[in-house]
C-alpha cells in the first residue's frame, strides 16, 4: 500500500477520477465565490444599516438645552427668545437656523407672519413640516406657563374686562 496513487489508479479509472477532482475543484471554487459576494453583501448591508441607524439617531435626538431655563423665559413675551431646540428636534433647529436664520419660537413666528411656511423649508414636504408643526404644538402643550399671564404682571385675568366697563374705578 506504500505504492504512489499514481501507480494504483491507472487507465480509465484515473481520468475518470481526475475528471471528478477537476469537477469538485470547480464547484468548491463556485462556492467560494458565492461566500465571498454574499459577505460582501452582507457588510454592504450592515453599512447601510448603521446609516440609517444614524439617520434616526439624529432625527430623535433630544433638544440641547439652553444656558437659560425655560422659567427666565416667562415674562411677558419671554415665549419669543426660547431656542427652537426646546421646541423641536435638533436636527429641525439646525435646519431652520442654517437655511432661515430661526434661532428661537418668536423668529419663527415672525417668518411665519411674513407668510412663509414650515413647508417652505427645502428638502420639507409637508409630512416633515407636520411632524415640526406637532412638535411645536407639544411644546405648548407641555408649557402653558407661555400662553398664561406671567407672575409678575400685576393684574388678575379679567381685570382687562373690568377696566372696560368701569367698574374697578367705583
Amino acid at each position: 500500500m506504500s505504492d504512489d496513487y499514481r501507480t494504483v489508479v491507472q487507465g480509465r479509472d484515473a481520468k475518470r477520477l481526475l475528471g471528478a477532482i477537476r469537477h469538485q475543484r470547480g464547484v468548491v471554487g463556485e462556492k467560494d465565490r458565492s461566500v465571498r459576494d454574499a459577505n460582501r453583501e452582507l457588510k454592504r448591508r450592515r453599512q447601510e444599516r448603521e446609516r440609517a441607524v444614524q439617520r434616526l439617531l439624529t432625527l430623535t435626538e433630544p433638544a440641547q438645552e439652553s444656558e437659560t431655563p425655560l422659567l427666565d423665559m416667562m415674562d411677558g413675551d419671554g415665549w419669543r427668545n426660547v431656542p427652537l431646540a426646546h421646541a423641536v428636534n435638533a436636527k429641525a433647529a439646525a435646519k431652520l437656523e442654517d437655511e432661515h436664520g430661526l434661532v428661537t419660537i418668536g423668529d419663527l413666528v415672525d417668518w411665519q407672519n411674513d407668510g412663509h411656511d414650515l413647508a417652505d423649508v427645502k428638502g420639507w414636504g409637508a409630512d416633515r413640516a407636520s411632524v415640526v408643526a406637532d412638535e411645536l404644538l407639544s411644546f405648548w402643550t407641555d408649557h402653558p406657563e407661555f400662553t398664561q399671564p406671567s407672575p409678575s404682571d400685576p393684574r388678575e385675568p379679567g381685570a382687562d374686562a373690568e377696566d372696560a366697563s368701569g367698574d374697578a374705578a367705583a
